[in-house]
């Protein structure tokens, strides 16, 4: 069997990293796996990632691309340079077709665009009709959260597809190492991710808690890595009640350790039309690494709560997560607790063996696929796919066809 996994951005982010994950997982199950992305890293060089090929959307689509006939063709969301991309590819190739998900599309679209009804939606975000249409005809779909379950079409076939978690690169500190990195008295908050339109008032609360703290005499340090949206930083301010160790972009390697170094790290955010519909990538990479987590109830938060393995508040506020953070910091030997069960409860969730097998028996369970006209003589949405392909003349930058 041969994969063909279709992101919609280069593998320098989160979701690439996932796909790297999965695409060596299916590989070590004797699949042949390649990745296809909009942009190179390395423009005009090889580019491999762990020996799994990357290839150009336009290499794929115009056969320059040396990868044998594709059996499943995985689209990484629906977003449109994806939709494009699998729109082109099926139009001459049969193949099955599953999509992923991994956020509400419709929330993420909503909170970045300011004219909802503006005719060209940018290849990073989801066409609200077009990305239905690519749900209907798909195969089958793969959800990274259970609500997600909510978009995918009546009697689609559907699976849950976790992150998979490099344990080996993810992994517990020594003690020695754990003292030496707490060596400062400080205590030491930690937020790993970006800070944009989607998730700015959950990081919000996260500051106004570590103020209450530090307001009340707990000195209490943030420390945070990734970028903050240019429009939003002048609406967050640092100061003597916010201590903030503010590292931006850190090269990925650098992650483990800084998760080890914070006490407690804080995924904040409650029940909402966008945290229900996501796995933080970072989660399960705090509960690999085996700092004490701090989290809402929403995604995976019920299972981590009924495992005790995080510390989760069910309605968190600045004040209730500010109670919790003072809770791991009073009570080391029910912290290194949380931790612990934290760790196991990872390696069960993101186990690469378990995961990768899954989905093979999940992509072995399809019907034959075909190409999109084939499909179209059935599917209304696979015709309506070919007719919005015609109508358009997408930016061949944008997407990765040149």
């Amino acid at each position: 069997m041969n994969v063909l996994i279709a992101s919609y951005s280069c593998i320098d982010n989160n979701s690439g990293y996932q796909i790297v994950e999965l695409a060596k997982g299916l590989r070590d199950h004797g699949v042949g796996v390649s990745i296809a992305v909009p942009k190179l890293l390395n423009a005009g060089s090889p580019n491999h990632s762990d020996g799994i090929p990357i290839l150009h959307f336009a290499d794929v689509l115009s056969g320059r691309a040396e990868i044998p006939k594709v059996d499943i063709l995985h689209a990484w969301t629906p977003r449109e340079n994806v939709r494009r991309f699998v729109t082109s590819y099926l139009l001459h190739h049969s193949a099955w077709l599953v999509v992923h998900l991994e956020d509400n599309e419709d929330i993420i679209r909503d909170r970045f665009l300011d004219d909802l009804e503006q005719s060209t939606i940018p290849s990073g975000l989801s066409c609200p009709l077009a990305s239905r249409w690519l749900l209907e005809v798909a195969d089958g779909v793969t959800v990274i959260a259970p609500a997600l379950l909510e978009f995918v079409p009546p009697g689609k076939p559907a699976t849950s597809l976790l992150p998979i978690i490099d344990f080996s690169f993810f992994s517990e500190p020594s003690q020695l190492v754990k003292t030496s990195l707490h060596a400062n008295g400080q205590f030491t908050v930690g937020y790993f991710g970006n800070v944009s339109a989607v998730n700015f008032e959950d990081f919000q609360m996260l500051c106004e808690a570590i103020r209450l703290l530090n307001r009340e005499g707990h000195l209490t340090v943030l420390l945070k890595t990734g970028t903050i949206c240019p429009t939003l930083r002048s609406e967050f301010q640092a100061g003597e009640d916010l201590p903030l160790r503010d590292l931006g972009f850190v090269a990925r390697d650098q992650i483990p350790s800084l998760l080890a170094e914070a006490d407690v790290c804080v995924q904040p955010g409650n029940t909402d039309d966008f945290n229900s519909y996501r796995l933080p990538s970072k989660i399960p990479e705090i509960l690999a690494v085996g700092t004490p987590l701090i989290t809402g109830i929403c995604n995976l938060g019920q299972t981590l709560k009924d495992r005790k393995a995080a510390v989760v508040i069910d309605h968190m506020t600045p004040r209730n997560l500010a109670d919790a953070i003072l809770q791991i910091r009073s009570d080391a030997a029910a912290a290194q607790e949380v931790s612990n069960r934290g760790v196991t409860l990872a390696r069960n969730l993101f186990s690469s063996e378990a995961i990768s097998n899954d989905l093979l028996q999940f992509y072995k369970s399809l019907p034959k696929g075909r190409t999109l006209e084939q499909t179209a003589l059935f599917n209304t949405a696979a015709q309506s796919l070919i007719n919005k392909l015609e109508r358009e003349t997408p930016d061949p930058v944008a997407e990765g066809l040149v």
